[in-house]
């Protein structure tokens, strides 16, 4: 449906299929978004996961399918999805329930704690980490093919007309992570208020950043070992990964604490 051409230059060609790649890890942090949301019982919630994945043919039309040309095909496809997606959310819209405190005028809400503040912290670094990357794949798109394959820097110098393909993909990619840090920062924004999608978000960004690794970077890693360069995105990815699993563990034992003491 892309229509992307096959670089000539085999180095090229796998750098092509390693950015298609890049795509993989987003849509398995989508897919755990989608079956959270069908079992959420809370309609903001599931509006806030649904919402965000159905910017993608939107974007998809803005960004890769301008550099492509607007194809007929494919942007028709794209607009398809994007009338059924949207046309569900504003013809099929449930009530969402209030909570009794608001209902009833209840007593203003505590100020946060420092495990809350702390909660804000790390998901709008989060957030803000994913919407930069999703920023370099969509205007920075041949400084990034350089971040990511710096062993080939010269040799994309050196062939201009056959980085298109490359690029493509790589802006197709980032309009995966632009949807995934926007429902990352309403999470940021709802994070106290709202512990499933909290969660959510928890758990599609530790799939993310364990897939980085199953799919691109060991694609990177095995692809290009003989040059003996390191992948530069291979830092602020382990990084990521390592800070979601800490926050993980912290969160399932201040969970656990808060509810003994509810109980």
């Amino acid at each position: 449906m892309w229509q992307v051409p096959i670089p000539e230059n085999p180095q090229l060609e796998t750098a092509l299929y390693i950015a298609w790649a890049l795509s993989a890890p987003v849509k398995g942090a989508l897919f755990v978004m989608a079956i959270i949301g069908l079992m959420s019982k809370n309609p903001a919630t599931r509006a806030v996961l649904f919402a965000s994945m159905s910017l993608i043919p939107l974007l998809n039309i803005a960004f890769p399918f301008r550099q492509q040309g607007f194809l007929f095909g494919p942007v028709a496809v794209a607009t398809a999805f994007s009338i059924i997606l949207w046309g569900s959310f504003f013809f099929i819209r449930e009530r969402i329930q209030q909570p009794e405190q608001s209902r009833t005028g209840g007593s203003a809400q505590l100020p946060p704690s420092r495990w809350e503040i702390f909660q804000y912290v790390w998901f709008a670094g989060s957030s803000a980490f994913l919407t930069l990357t999703a920023f370099l794949f969509l205007f920075e798109t041949r400084t990034t093919l350089n971040f990511i394959f710096p062993c080939l820097s010269a040799l994309m110098n050196a062939n201009e007309g056959g980085l298109s393909s490359p690029i493509h993909s790589t802006m197709a990619a980032g309009t995966h992570v632009l949807a995934l840090s926007i429902a990352s920062w309403i999470a940021t924004v709802r994070c106290r208020s709202n512990r499933t999608l909290r969660n959510a978000m928890t758990i599609a960004s530790i799939v993310f950043a364990v897939l980085i690794f199953v799919f691109p970077l060991r694609q990177l890693m095995t692809s290009f070992e003989e040059n003996g360069t390191t992948p530069s995105a291979l830092i602020p990815f382990t990084l990521l990964l390592a800070g979601w699993f800490i926050y993980a563990a912290l969160s399932q034992k201040w969970n656990l604490k808060n509810d003994k003491n509810k109980i």
